[in-house]
């Protein structure tokens, strides 16, 4: 596996051979770069979009010169910055089915393709192949998405159904409604990315000082455990990205092999933002000491009769007052951190106190959205808006990845699976 380091400079190649795109024609088509390396991170072929013939893929184009030199890629890695397409023209393969019938076992992907015909099917079609896909980091994703800025512009951005759950039922609307029930005279509430629940305390403070108990505190975080009981109490996989993906439990136990723990089985399990229990069903059914924790009570009710064996508290994410220090193995929290008004921070903070020294974190942040029945849509919803940001994940992904270092987590990594990404680490010995 080619080190941190040296792929961030090979994607950087890749961004420079898509720069060097010849286009085809009049029609607005997209600036894309390749490069294949060896599993020591040197470079055995580049290629950009068109550069032997007008309109070829540069992933074909890479794969073609690998073949006529006759190179083994079974311990090669591709940087592609284009998602590889799943539909060609008659007679023509598509990209996709290239990289899986060459023996490239893992593959960097820059930008998703904004085509909705393409939009994460690319992607999905090649984890289903078994083979590993990585993204580029936010800055470099940007990059692209500049360079594209036309192409990006052809295609509208993506929208869920306007009859979807993280559409008509949004926390922010919830919590408001809330609120107004209890008597408050408030008007609006911030919605932003990274609003956390002490900025939604702080807000109210001093914008409706005078109708404000003194127990607003109090009063926000109940309210915010209601609203989540509301939307996900009685939540299931039907029209969720895992339904369709039961393999994001393989993923997740991926990751706790890699960190080197082996059965979970065998350790002191917390799992902050349980829901009503369903992502335990053939995951944490086994594990005598485990501990669940969720803000809604309806939710962790249901999540005990799911998981009768475990401990459960209502608390919050950003402050496990139950939890003992250092008294936990593992700590998990699956498609959490990027909820309306968590505060990441925080949650990192309360992990690191729960954990004992060596103990690991795994954290995931959602990342695929069901649309149309079986289509995936990766991305992370605006608040109070129906458009999916398909770089937000990889945001929240990274600020938890950096208050990990900041607070000297050892063997922090990302890892992105195929219906949310993986951030994990261990506390320091």
């Amino acid at each position: 596996m080619i080190q941190a380091g040296r792929a961030k400079e090979l994607m950087r190649l890749a961004i420079d051979e898509a720069k060097k795109s010849i286009v085809e024609d009049q029609g607005v088509h997209p600036y894309v770069g390749a490069v294949i390396a060896g599993g020591d991170g040197q470079v055995i072929a580049t290629a950009h979009r068109g550069e032997t013939g007008s309109g070829r893929h540069a992933e074909f184009i890479a794969l073609s010169k690998t073949a006529e030199a006759q190179v083994d890629l079974a311990d090669a890695e591709l940087f592609i910055t284009l998602e590889p397409c799943t539909a060609r023209g008659p007679g023509k393969t598509p990209c996709e089915q290239r990289i899986a019938e060459s023996g490239i076992h893992r593959v960097h992907i820059g930008m998703l393709d904004p085509n909705p015909q393409i939009l994460g099917r690319g992607e999905t079609a090649l984890r289903w192949k078994g083979i590993d896909v990585e993204r580029f980091p936010s800055e470099l994703i940007r990059e692209l998405e500049e360079l594209n800025d036309e192409f990006v512009k052809v295609h509208r951005e993506a929208h869920l159904p306007t009859t979807s759950l993280y559409v008509t039922t949004q926390i922010y609307d919830i919590i408001l409604q809330e609120l107004q029930r209890e008597g408050l005279d408030i008007k609006e509430l911030p919605y932003d990315w990274d609003v956390s629940i002490c900025d939604l305390v702080q807000y109210c403070r001093f914008f409706y000082s005078e109708s404000i108990p003194w127990d607003l505190d109090d009063m926000l975080h109940r309210v915010r455990g209601s609203a989540f009981d509301k939307k996900y109490a009685d939540y299931t996989y039907e029209n969720d990205a895992r339904g369709l993906i039961p393999e994001w439990r393989d993923d997740f136990l991926s990751i706790v092999a890699r960190i080197g723990l082996g059965s979970l089985n065998d350790y002191r399990v917390i799992n902050v933002g349980i829901g009503n229990g369903t992502e335990g069903d053939g995951l944490l059914d086994e594990i005598a000491e485990l501990t669940l924790v969720d803000v809604g009570p309806l939710s962790l009710k249901a999540a005990k009769a799911r998981l009768p064996r475990a401990r459960t508290f209502v608390a919050d994410g950003e402050k496990l007052a139950p939890i003992r220090a250092s008294s936990q193995d593992v700590y998990m929290s699956l498609r959490t951190y990027q909820s309306s008004y968590f505060d990441v921070v925080s949650g990192v903070r309360e992990a690191y106190r729960a954990l004992r020294p060596g103990g690991l974190f795994v954290v995931s942040v959602a990342n695929a959205f069901v649309s149309d029945g079986d289509a995936i849509v990766p991305g992370l919803v605006i608040p109070n808006t129906s458009i999916v940001d398909r770089d937000r994940p990889f945001e929240v992904a990274e600020k938890i990845r950096r208050q990990l270092t900041i607070m000297r987590f050892e063997d922090v990594g990302i890892h992105s699976g195929l219906t949310e990404i993986y951030v994990f680490g261990r506390r320091a010995m």
